[in-house]
């Protein structure tokens, strides 16, 4: 699995907007630092999903707008972020920050694309450390405000994980009175809409040399980020099945330029 950490590489500015949001607002609700506080490995918190039809993830957020500055400029430390399926299949990952791209009351960093389908139940999670006054990272997410999505997203509940498995990992426990924790978010195109296998920088799903310089970027980097080929490791066969499937974009007319 390839995980994304364009951003600490200088590449966010390649990215442009998706189509759409999944959460595009939020009022209300409680804020907090983390679920547990005083935990050094940090905790993830979020929410479970579906979607109504088929759509590709582009870019994954965290919620930028708690007053620790001017508004939609609240972000002040690095998150990591992810999505796992029902199995906790960590499907993609990034890590989004104050200088990343900022979408509203989100701040966003590029991912790997991936595709999510219905009839699944999938996992948004968002790493958050507190002390017991909350301050550490000095942000924070909103817990059951009233919330508006996509048509194409169902939010199912919010999640938090065991006091026992705390870090980067799937958020085991639910919350089923509490709608979400906000936290993460993450943008997407309709998977149609998209054929392309290169696109490394969530421009709304087309390959070009941004895409190229950003696997450069990431190969250079040895990033997980640039494993296109099996066996694991970062190495010439990676760069070689990169470039096969770059051609392949350019010669796709479902894949735009």
């Amino acid at each position: 699995m390839r995980a994304c950490h364009v951003a600490s590489l200088g590449l966010a500015a390649m990215s442009s907007i998706a189509s759409a949001q999944a959460v595009t607002s939020i009022s209300g609700g409680s804020q907090f630092g983390s679920y547990y506080t005083s935990t050094a490995q940090g905790d993830v918190v979020g929410f479970r999903f579906e979607v109504t039809e088929a759509i590709t993830v582009t870019m994954l957020g965290v919620w930028n707008a708690d007053g620790q500055a001017a508004p939609n400029d609240g972000l002040t430390s690095e998150h990591r972020l992810g999505i796992w399926d029902d199995s906790e299949n960590l499907l993609t990952e990034t890590i989004a920050g104050p200088a990343d791209t900022v979408i509203g009351d989100w701040t966003y960093a590029p991912c790997p694309s991936v595709d999510l389908v219905p009839g699944q139940i999938y996992t948004i999670g968002a790493l958050y450390y507190s002390d017991a006054a909350g301050v550490i990272d000095g942000d924070s997410y909103v817990s059951g405000p009233s919330i508006t999505t996509a048509s194409e997203v169902t939010v199912l509940n919010a999640v938090f994980p065991s006091s026992v498995d705390l870090g980067f990992v799937f958020p085991l426990s639910d919350s089923f009175g509490n709608n979400g924790r906000y936290g993460p978010n993450f943008t997407f195109d309709a998977t149609g809409d998209c054929a392309c296998t290169a696109d490394l920088t969530g421009d709304d799903c087309g390959t070009n040399t941004n895409d190229f310089f950003a696997f450069l970027a990431l190969y250079q980097a040895q990033d997980p980020a640039a494993d296109y080929s099996p066996g694991g490791g970062i190495n010439t066969n990676d760069f070689f099945a990169y470039l096969a499937a770059y051609q392949a974009d350019l010669n796709n007319p479902d894949c735009p330029g």
